[in-house]
């Protein structure tokens, strides 16, 4: 079951009060009343409170899927693309980056339409097999051309 985004920035906020909070208590009851420790203590916790949610979603957002990916992979209309820039290739990759969400330059050509330059989205591993002038199948949004993705038959 995949979870939306909001309720997972949602409950890692939770996870870090939850975590701040057990702090807080841990540091007031080693202080033993003194309030320059407990006051250092309190000053690091919310440092580390602001710095923590930023950090994690920096970590996290590469590898969201778009929301908007899956419909027009699947709903689409149905263009042929070329493949204009490409910075994401070569082999210095971990394994677990090909699941991070790119973006390539491509040409768009429509049927009964001028072509336009747009921004495909794709996974990692997808993009590291396309050169520039790699002709491609593609899906677009009939509503926002802008949005490009691989056909699923590609």
């Amino acid at each position: 079951m995949r979870l939306p985004t909001t309720i997972k920035i949602f409950l890692i906020m939770v996870y870090e009060i939850l975590v701040v909070a057990s702090l807080v208590i841990a540091v007031r009851w080693l202080s033993d009343n003194h309030p320059a420790p407990l006051l250092r203590g309190a000053a690091f916790l919310l440092g580390m409170s602001l710095f923590m949610p930023p950090l994690m979603l920096s970590i996290y957002l590469p590898y969201r899927r778009p929301g908007w990916l899956s419909a027009v992979q699947n709903q689409g209309l149905p263009a042929r693309g070329v493949v204009l820039v490409n910075t994401q290739r070569g082999d210095y990759w971990r394994p677990q980056d090909f699941r991070r969400y790119v973006r390539l330059t491509v040409r768009v050509e429509l049927e009964g339409k001028p072509a336009y330059q747009a921004s495909l989205t794709c996974r990692l591993d997808q993009a590291q097999g396309l050169q520039p002038g790699a002709a491609v199948l593609l899906r677009c949004d009939p509503t926002n051309p802008q949005q490009v993705a691989l056909s699923e038959n590609q």
